[in-house]
This record gives structure tokens, sequence and C-alpha cells, in this order.
């Protein structure tokens, strides 16, 4: 007769212990190698090291920021259909439109928060966008004009940008047909004075 030996192995809740032992050491192994570097902006301890970009001046006219800041400037614009598309009305913090004669009208844009490059087509001052420079305190850029358009510029005492003084500002698009085709821009017409935008009326 064969005698049944018992086999004799791991008691099973020492198996689990041990299995257990190993799966922890491999853990804690792990968890020795080089740590993660921190997030983009943070620092090991948790602050927040981004630097907030600097927000440029708002407008007092629009509210808007102010990208290319300097002198208010005014600028008489041609809205003959011969003149359009015209150019930098759209970076003019104010547009007037005003009636002059034959049903046709002018601009007179007022640059102050952006400073495009080409404005225009520049056309003849009218009294009531002299004064209207006047009251922006503005550089006003105009080509000539009737002589009873012009003197009210001497008489509001206007910073006086014109074409006929300041040829040098202006050029010419050979491509369009005069008059609709003088242009200026911002920058330069900013060298004729550096008369600061008025507070508000008290």
């Amino acid at each position: 007769m064969h005698s049944n030996s018992k086999k004799r192995g791991i008691p099973l809740p020492v198996a689990h212990l041990t299995l257990l032992a190993a799966l922890l050491a491999v853990s804690l192994a792990g968890c020795g190698g080089q740590q993660s570097p921190p997030a983009s902006g943070l620092t090991p301890s948790g602050g927040n090291t981004s630097v907030k970009p600097v927000e440029a001046p708002a407008s007092p006219i629009t509210g808007l920021p102010i990208m290319n800041p300097g002198s208010p400037v005014a600028v008489s614009i041609d809205n003959y259909p011969k003149a359009r598309p015209e150019s930098g009305l759209s970076d003019a913090d104010i547009v007037y439109e005003a009636l002059t004669e034959g049903g046709i009208t002018r601009y007179l844009a007022i640059f102050y928060s952006r400073a495009p490059s080409t404005v225009g087509p520049v056309r003849s001052a009218r009294p009531y966008f002299a004064l209207l420079a006047k009251e922006w305190g503005a550089v006003f850029a105009h080509c000539g004009g009737d002589p009873k358009d012009v003197e009210p510029i001497r008489e509001y005492n206007v910073v006086d940008a014109d074409e006929f003084k300041h040829g040098d500002l202006y050029w010419r698009d050979d491509s369009r047909e005069a008059p609709h085709n003088l242009y200026t821009s911002v920058e330069s017409l900013r060298k004729v004075t550096s008369t600061p935008l008025p507070g508000p009326a008290k």
C-alpha cells in the first residue's frame, strides 16, 4: 500500500500576504523615480508664475484700447462716388458726415486711437469741419479750400495741416482720377504738432 503523504505548501493567507508585499515593493520603487515637472506656469509649490499682459489704455472717445497713441488728427475725406472706396475710415474714432454741395457729402474723420498709414482721398476745408477740429484739439488736414472756408481755420486758431503748406505730408495715387487721389497718413500729420487730446468739458 502506498502511504498517502500530504503535500505541504504555503498556507493560503501567507501566500496572499507575500503577494501584497511584492506589489507594494514595486509600487514604492516606482514612486522613488524622477518626479514629473510641474505644469506650465506653476511653481512646485503650486503658485502661478504666468505674466499677465499689460493692457493698453482705453480711448476716451470709444473706450477701446489705444493702439497708436498720439495727437488727435482730423481729416477732410472725399465721399464722391469716384473717391470710393475711401481709406482709413474704419480706423477712425469718430466719423462725421456733412452735406457739402450738389447733394454730395463729405467726411471728417477723427483719429486718436489708431494711426492708419493711408487716409483719404483728402479734400478741401469746410468751416464746420474746422470748428469740429478745434473742439477736438486736432490737427486739421485738408487740401486748400475757398477763402471763406479757410478763414475760419485762422479764426478758430486751428492747427492747420493744409496740403498747400505741407505738401511733403501728402501724395497722389496716379491710379485714381484727380482730385480724388490725394492721400496722407496719421503719423505724418502728427508731426505738425503735439497738441494733446482735450479733457472732458467742465
